[in-house]
């Protein structure tokens, strides 16, 4: 588990923050976040909820993973890059 606060609460006004002015970790997870994001509006599902089934990944851990209030876990990332087939 992290020792960072979650990207939310460390940045009111997360996913709305410029990345370029964010530390190496939270930059990361921004970027990870957007990637993820865009897959999924590009239609790879049909919303998140069915990505979340599709990927093995809990909906509720998947809104929050892009809501920025908690880390993901290493294997939730493990679990969306393997279904995108595409590194996060």
């Amino acid at each position: 588990m992290s020792t960072l606060d979650p990207p939310a609460t460390a940045y009111p006004e997360w996913p709305n923050v410029d990345p370029e002015e964010l530390p190496a970790a939270y930059k990361k997870a921004w970027l990870m976040r957007q990637a993820l994001a865009l897959e999924i509006e590009r239609g790879w599902a049909s919303s998140q909820s069915e990505f979340a089934v599709h990927s093995g990944i809990g909906h509720a851990v998947l809104r929050r993973w892009l809501a920025g209030s908690s880390w993901p876990s290493t294997e939730t990332v493990a679990s969306a890059e393997a279904v995108l087939e595409l590194p996060l």
